[in-house]
């Protein structure tokens, strides 16, 4: 996920952090103006900024922005510089620009095959956790993929009054002698650190990408458990199932605005005290 730095006076000592997926947009000003608006002050004074920066009046920026006129490859480059892109996000952008322009059809289609290559590219690998954990090995996470109370277990396990086998056991509804063989993985794997009867969660990556052989597994578990709770929904839950149709646009920017907030969710986590346990269940596809 590129993360975007921004400061009230343009990009030079940033202290903004602004978190967006360009890979979920296939319109350049589109993202521009979405970008714009995520800004301090909703962006004001950014355009005429970049006009400057551009060497061009600001009434170009809103010719771009808001009408026909499109950016040069050139300007556009120079607009990711200045905000600070990274080189892939920029390398996206830059094409963007290049399809947006096309006077054929061969040659948008050219442009939009090196789009898609390099959507398709990012996509998985922003599916990967890269924060230098060490990671179990494809045999464990067979296991641990096999069925819902591993991951919720390992969950379980951050909250301080479940950091013994018969509290853990409780929660999870199972018998204590199959939690303590739950136990006995995570300590074999290093998952769990097991000290004077206390379970500490320890960093070791349990991660997998969209094409693990595990994914499906992890995605039946969890549908089959969130299904116990339909006849009775406790106040906690809430479940939605809403079969639609719409345009193929408003399509894309709700799924974009689905990973922008998964983003913000997953940043928040980051500092977020464990106080309580969920799970989210979300499936959002064409039928």
């Amino acid at each position: 996920m590129p993360f975007f730095k921004i400061s009230e006076d343009g990009p030079i000592n940033s202290r903004y952090y602004i978190s967006m997926w360009i890979f979920d947009f296939k319109d350049y000003k589109r993202f521009l103006n979405d970008f714009l608006w995520a800004l301090p002050r909703n962006g004001r004074g950014q355009g005429s900024a970049l006009a400057a920066h551009l060497n061009v009046q600001p009434s170009v920026i809103t010719s771009v922005l808001k009408h026909d006129r499109h950016f040069t490859p050139e300007q556009g480059l120079a607009t990711a510089i200045f905000f600070g892109f990274d080189e892939v996000t920029s390398e996206y952008f830059v094409l963007l620009i290049q399809s947006q322009r096309s006077d054929t059809k061969d040659l948008k289609n050219f442009w939009q095959k090196r789009l898609d290559e390099l959507r398709e590219r990012q996509t998985k690998l922003s599916a990967v956790k890269h924060d230098g954990a060490r990671e179990i090995s494809d045999s464990d996470k067979g296991i641990y993929y096999s069925n819902w109370y591993y991951s919720a277990a390992r969950i379980a396990l951050f909250l301080p009054k479940y950091r013994n086998i018969d509290a853990l056991a409780d929660f999870l509804k199972l018998s204590r002698e199959k939690t303590a063989k739950i136990v006995d993985f995570f300590i074999k794997t290093q998952i769990v650190k097991y000290e004077d009867g206390v379970l500490t969660p320890q960093t070791i990556g349990t991660s997998i990408n969209d094409t693990s052989e595990f994914l499906n597994n992890h995605r039946r578990n969890w549908r089959d458990k969130a299904r116990e709770h339909f006849p009775a929904p406790r106040p906690a839950d809430y479940f939605l199932s809403v079969p639609m149709s719409m345009s193929k646009e408003d399509a894309e920017w709700f799924r974009g605005e689905l990973r922008k907030l998964m983003d913000t969710l997953v940043e928040r986590l980051q500092t977020s005290p464990n106080e309580v346990i969920r799970c989210l269940n979300l499936d959002w596809f064409e039928f």
